[in-house]
């Protein structure tokens, strides 16, 4: 069935969301998806608006909603408004007539996608909680707009390495694993084990170099044979 077309503003309808891990759950949860009065419950996204008189009124002219069509936040998505729902990202801008009559100046849809995986591209400056930048480009799509406007708008977003990064955590780059690592009191900075390793290659660096991450702290031990790198004590150290 054909949708009303909206001629409104429906960014007080669109303030649903929640986070990745957080779609409706419960029966009464995935009950109220699909259209209902008021606004999505948390967990879902809104991806149409219309008048329903069960709701009560729509406006003298009957063109403001009061219903919204709901669905749940997996995988990727879009959904009515700008912006996405905390723990996904914004990856492009379009017009959607079920979020209202588009108009010529701002778009009225967002593409979402949850924010996981080493590395993405989002559009806007900065990153998701948890990715550091690592570069800005143009994307046609990252517009919320139609201005001619050809400036940088879309980040590169990698996996944050610091010293709150789980020593387990990984980031694949060129089809090489890489570790969260601080060599020697320097920055941390995503490794593999043979760019760590170098560290401890010669009997030299016995007990001169370590290694940290978040919750563990190596010393080098054995240059000569696997694993290279033991604990504190094995040098002495209490830590």
């Amino acid at each position: 069935m054909k949708r009303v077309l909206l001629a409104v503003t429906v960014s007080s309808l669109a303030a649903c969301g929640g986070s990745a891990a957080e779609a409706p759950q419960t029966a009464e949860e995935a009950a109220a998806l699909g259209y209902q009065c008021g606004a999505c419950v948390w967990g879902s996204h809104p991806v149409g608006y219309r008048c329903d008189a069960a709701c009560g009124g729509c406006g003298v002219f009957g063109d403001i909603p009061n219903s919204v069509d709901c669905e749940a936040n997996t995988g990727s998505f879009g959904q009515c408004g700008l912006g996405c729902p905390l723990g996904y990202h914004v990856t492009g801008y379009t017009n959607n007539y079920n979020c209202g009559i588009p108009r010529t100046t701002l778009f009225n849809f967002t593409s979402c996608a949850i924010n996981q995986g080493g590395a993405f591209k989002s559009c806007g400056r900065g990153c998701p909680s948890g990715y550091a930048p690592t570069g800005m480009g143009f994307n046609y799509n990252c517009r919320p707009d139609n201005a001619a406007d050809l400036s940088e708008n879309e980040t590169s977003c990698q996996l944050a390495c610091d010293a709150t990064t789980p020593c387990q955590a990984t980031l694949v780059q060129y089809g090489l694993v890489h570790y969260c690592r601080s060599m020697n009191g320097g920055p941390y900075r995503w490794m593999t084990p043979d760019q760590y390793n170098v560290y401890c290659n010669n009997s030299g660096q016995v007990c001169r170099s370590d290694a940290r991450c978040s919750t563990t702290h190596t010393y080098c031990s054995n240059p000569d044979w696997a694993p290279h790198w033991g604990p504190p004590s094995s040098c002495g150290q209490a830590y």
